[in-house]
């Protein structure tokens, strides 16, 4: 929400799709917006430091 008390939509993510890849590089523990399911959902949180301990020896997998 807004300061002035506004909501805005900023993306509608559709089942199979994933969002806020790149949230998890800023560094940041938190995510600057929100998000509301408007049924049932399964959500994965994946930790930046196994994201990248996985990755980082893989760049060629990681591009494709």
């Amino acid at each position: 929400m807004s300061s002035e008390g506004f909501e805005k939509v900023v993306d509608v993510i559709h089942p199979g799709h994933s969002f806020a890849e790149a949230v998890m590089f800023l560094g940041k523990k938190r995510y600057p917006l929100n998000a509301t399911a408007l049924g049932y959902s399964k959500v994965l949180r994946i930790n930046i430091d196994c994201y990248l301990k996985y990755w980082n020896p893989r760049p060629n997998l990681a591009l494709k």
